[in-house]
């Protein structure tokens, strides 16, 4: 029945968008894992069928002929608006609407009318009859009414499921707006259809949109695993998460940073960060040198939270920043936990340090009262003898010996009530023994200690055995070096922090601080820096003063 049909050019756009609704129901089978993509696939197919009749009808010849094709179109338009509404709820609402049972209920009706449109000749409920003027005229039958109020109610029911989507979720804006105008370009489409004569416009009607309907199904990604993965892995983040455009207002904020903030999503968007956040925060991510990492608190009193704010930029693929991303982070536990741990350290340092310093003192003071006893008990013979002479020398020893072990105690209580206080940083409290020392002893003491190292510190566990040993060099220097500056320098390289001693006294010779024989304040600022893992060097000639350095590796926490 080739003869039955005349090829015009016009049908080309039609056909064109025929492959075009081919494509998408092929893409959309492939793809039917998709909620809503197997409805599409198959809205799609019956689209075509539907558009393939009127291009048909277009360039068949005789009435018949052109019958047959009105009869397919009539027969795929409830499929295709039931196919359509069944994308609608699946996309809305995957898994909720579109049941097995609604999908038997709802393809009752397109059923019955493929089956009246199939039998309209037995029961003519559909068409009377037709006539032709350019195009068929279908004389209607009683049901066909029916199935024109079904389409309507249909598209009006998506149409508000839409708006509702619409406002319940701004993710779906775009999408679905895209779909709201593929809709109202379709029905212009179809409406311009019948104003122009040489029916360019009827496959586009179904084809704009239907490709609507894909693109806000596949483009925007909304039903991927990945990136639903991904939304879901930010939403149930324990970080707070805030996505700043170049401007700094906020554009995106997770669950987790409206608790920690105080204030809901639809609140936060467009606000500036700065007003969400304590007003000093801003300067501080300006300032380049502080790092990628900061620390704030926020509350007051015994409920105040402590926060690491974390940033990086955002680029786009040209290398330009597109905005900031904040992750804020609750460190109040660990801060906590860090804070016993140190007191803990702390305390079990002072219990070390209470048994060594029992030790010192027990043979300082052991050797001090031996003497004083072998004096006194020389004096005790002098005086039975009467030499009166003697035994004014022997008190005066006694005198001495006893004076200075008590400014030795001193010392050491000094020390002890210092470095006991551990609510005082470690810096603090080598500040105040250096004055009251220099003030007790007539001793001018220098500290020079770089910033870093005073912001890092040296870690709870060095603390005191280095202040011990600055307690210690001090005190020999009061004892043997005569001298009246001391100069204690603090260098910090990495990991290594170096601490020099040195004093303008007289010195003496550095060879004898290697032999066993060296004194008793060296030993002890050796065993010391040994303690901590470091180690000790002396440097000194006499009448040319002495260098004491230490070295060790501090906490790198």
């Amino acid at each position: 029945m080739i003869t039955d049909y005349a090829y015009t050019p016009t049908i080309w756009p039609s056909v064109s968008n025929q492959v075009l609704l081919l494509i998408l129901c092929i893409y959309g089978w492939q793809h039917r894992n998709i909620p809503g993509a197997l409805p599409l696939a198959i809205g799609c197919l019956f689209a075509m069928l539907w558009s393939t009749g009127i291009i048909l009808e277009m360039i068949a010849m005789d009435l018949a002929t052109k019958i047959v094709w009105y009869k397919l179109q009539a027969s795929c338009q409830v499929p295709t608006v039931t196919a359509t509404t069944c994308f609608f709820l699946e996309y809305v609402w995957p898994g909720r609407w579109l049941t097995r049972r609604n999908i038997a209920l709802l393809s009752i009706i397109p059923l019955l009318g493929i089956v009246a449109v199939l039998t309209n000749d037995f029961h003519h409920l559909i068409w009377i009859g037709f006539s032709f003027a350019e195009s068929i005229i279908p004389v209607r039958g009683p049901i066909v009414w029916t199935f024109f109020i079904y389409g309507i109610l249909w598209t009006l029911a998506c149409f508000f499921i839409l708006i509702w989507l619409f406002i319940r979720s701004p993710q779906h804006r775009w999408p679905v707006s895209i779909m709201l105008l593929g809709e109202l370009g379709g029905r212009l489409a179809y409406v311009a259809n019948f104003k122009v004569v040489d029916n360019w416009f009827y496959v586009p009607a179904f084809a704009i949109p239907f490709t609507a309907y894909a693109i806000a199904l596949f483009a925007f990604r909304i039903f991927d695993p990945i990136v639903m993965a991904r939304q879901t892995a930010i939403d149930q983040l324990y970080a707070g998460m805030l996505v700043l455009n170049p401007l700094g207002h906020v554009v995106n904020i997770n669950p987790a940073a409206e608790q920690i903030l105080q204030v809901s999503a639809q609140r936060a968007r467009n606000q500036k960060f700065s007003s969400l956040l304590p007003a000093d925060i801003e300067k501080l991510l300006a300032d380049n040198s502080l790092g990628p990492e900061l620390e704030f608190s926020l509350g007051a009193g015994p409920g105040a939270r402590d926060y690491t704010l974390a940033f990086s930029q955002l680029k786009d693929w040209r290398g330009l920043e597109v905005g900031r991303l904040l992750l804020l982070r609750d460190i109040t536990e660990q801060k906590r936990a860090q804070a016993k741990i140190i007191e803990q350290q702390r305390a079990l340092a002072t219990l070390q340090e209470r048994d060594r310093l029992a030790r010192e003192l027990h043979d300082s003071l052991a050797q001090t009262l031996a003497a004083a006893r072998l004096q006194a008990s020389a004096a005790k013979i002098l005086l039975q003898q009467d030499q009166i002479t003697q035994v004014g020398a022997c008190l005066e020893l006694i005198e001495e010996t006893t004076l200075s072990s008590e400014v030795d105690v001193r010392e050491y209580l000094l020390g002890a009530k210092l470095a006991l206080d551990s609510n005082v940083p470690f810096f603090q409290v080598l500040r105040q023994y250096a004055g009251h020392f220099s003030q007790q002893y007539g001793l001018e003491i220098r500290l020079s200690i770089p910033p870093e190292l005073e912001t890092r510190g040296i870690g709870a566990k060095a603390e005191l055995q280095l202040l011990r040993i600055i307690q210690e060099a001090l005190s020999n220097v009061r004892k043997h070096a005569h001298a009246k500056n001391i100069q204690v320098t603090f260098t910090l390289s990495g990991l290594q922090v170096q601490v020099a001693i040195v004093d303008d006294g007289r010195g003496f010779d550095a060879a004898w601080a290697g032999t066993k024989s060296q004194g008793f304040g060296l030993q002890s600022i050796r065993e010391r820096a040994e303690a901590l893992g470091g180690r000790l060097e002396v440097d000194s000639r006499p009448g040319n003063g002495t260098r004491i350095v230490v070295q060790m590796e501090i906490s790198k926490e």
